[in-house]
């Protein structure tokens, strides 16, 4: 039996934080940990990069904007947008996708090998 990863790879944030890197800007290193709410920079910075991500639509981009914390953001940046940041970054979702075949049992446990080369 062969599994397939069909799931998310792409989150908003993912997609602000590539817009942040192509101005040189790394959203990283302005928090040490994201359940910690950060400055009020890092909020316009996100804010900001969000409207550089063309498929965001106006209703979404509002959520954002009215955003007062990184904690009410988080919610918001969690959505998928897999599909469009793969179709942004010249990528292909077949490229993620691994196929695992189960090779031992391990009490109640199974363990795979996965690998590209078995699609």
């Amino acid at each position: 039996m062969q599994v397939l990863f069909d799931g998310d790879i792409f989150n908003a944030y993912n997609a602000i934080e590539l817009r942040a890197l192509e101005h040189n800007d790394n959203l990283s290193g302005y928090f040490s940990n994201i359940n910690v709410d950060a400055d009020s920079r890092l909020l316009g910075l996100i804010k900001g990069y969000a409207q550089e991500v063309d498929y965001f639509d106006s209703s979404y981009l509002s959520q954002i904007q009215g955003a007062t914390s990184i904690a009410a953001l988080q919610p918001l940046l969690k959505k998928d947008f897999t599909e469009q940041e793969l179709a942004y970054r010249g990528l292909g979702r077949k490229r993620f996708q691994y196929a695992c075949r189960p090779i031992q049992s391990l009490g109640d446990s199974v363990l795979y090998q996965c690998s590209d080369s078995f699609l």
